[in-house]
């Protein structure tokens, strides 16, 4: 080989070098279908994506197309907090550029909530609405925040698709308080009596509540202590609400917790709804001394409407756990029967 083709062989593998080309974006609508009935679901089924994308630890979801009237909202979830509550966190989803209309569901949702993180998914946005979430960020305090986040999608080699979800507006103060308010109520590890307390309950209770009609019964004692009853998930009830065994030193307690899909009035009118059918007959079936607060009212920023019944003997420090266990299984095992008999249908439908 001469030195001139030598030279001109080198030239040429490094002019060659690594194949790269760019990626061909497509439509999500050619992909995903009809947006309420194929991209909206795809979402909801896909929310781990979101999350990650936001770096939040997880996304549950509550409902699809939610009706908050005069509209309705594409995905409705939370991400989890140390507490029953966790965090509202309302989806919009749309193809094309962005438009008033989704924006204004997101910020009228959040309005009603007082808190909560609003989600703005589409394939462009418009510069006057990156401007908005951008000054809404910038203006609003920890509890509210705004992200928005851009989709696309790409043919992939075995005939799928790559998605790829960019996050081009996050609310920093928002995500910032996340570990702030999960270091400082995790940090409080539930009491070794509390936990103990709920663990030997729950060993108890699980058998019978299932037997009685509960789907479920589970003890989540790691951080904020509690035992969580799950309705079978076809029941109006377990869409919109939840249902807890709480305990502390001087208190145990049945707590049945509306979530707020709209204006907090509304979530507190279906509890007095829920009192006006059923208190005659639950009250009845309740141990002697039992204690029932329609319409709870537990701290001034409460986003939920509330029942609760309460053991007339204390708490852990003063009950033994086979008394609380028999009080418990009576409470709920009344209650799921009451919802079994009589499934508040038009409730849920009229206030949620």
């Amino acid at each position: 080989m001469t030195a001139e083709s030598y030279r001109k062989g080198r030239d040429m593998s490094e002019m060659i070098g690594p194949r790269i080309r760019t990626i061909d974006w497509v439509p999500a609508s050619g992909v995903l279908g009809h947006e309420a009935y194929g991209f909206t679901p795809w979402l909801a089924d896909n929310l781990d994506l979101i999350a990650d994308a936001l770096g939040l630890s997880a996304l549950r979801l509550v409902a699809t197309e939610q009706g908050l009237p005069p509209f309705r909202i594409d995905i409705l979830a939370v991400t989890e907090d140390d507490t029953d509550d966790g965090i509202p966190v309302v989806i919009e989803n749309q193809y094309g550029r962005t438009d008033h209309d989704h924006l204004g569901k997101v910020i009228t949702y959040l309005a009603g909530q007082q808190r909560g993180l609003g989600i703005w998914v589409a394939e462009s946005f418009a510069d006057p609405h990156m401007a908005a979430v951008e000054f809404l960020n910038r203006t609003s305090d920890g509890s509210v925040g705004y992200a928005l986040i851009l989709i696309r999608l790409a043919p992939a080699p075995d005939g799928e698709f790559y998605v790829d979800l960019d996050v081009v507006a996050r609310p920093n103060q928002w995500l910032k308080s996340l570990p702030e308010a999960a270091g400082s109520a995790g940090s409080r590890t539930p009491a070794p009596a509390r936990v103990a307390f709920l663990e030997a309950v729950h060993e108890r209770i699980q058998g019978p509540l299932v037997a009685s009609g509960w789907a479920q019964v589970l003890a989540h004692t790691a951080r904020s202590a509690r035992i969580q009853l799950h309705l079978s998930q076809d029941h109006p009830l377990q869409r919109v609400s939840y249902h807890t065994l709480r305990a502390d030193p001087t208190g145990f307690r049945f707590r049945h917790v509306l979530r707020n899909f709209g204006p907090l009035e509304q979530s507190r009118e279906a509890v007095r709804a829920l009192r006006d059918r059923y208190a005659d007959r639950l009250a009845p079936l309740l141990p002697d001394g039992t204690t029932v607060v329609w319409d709870v009212e537990v701290r001034d920023n409460q986003v939920n409407g509330q029942w609760q019944a309460e053991h007339p003997g204390g708490g852990y420090n003063d009950l033994d756990v086979d008394t609380a266990a028999e009080w418990a299984v009576a409470v709920a095992g009344a209650w799921v029967k009451l919802m079994r008999e009589d499934p508040p249908v038009d409730i849920v439908d009229r206030y949620t």
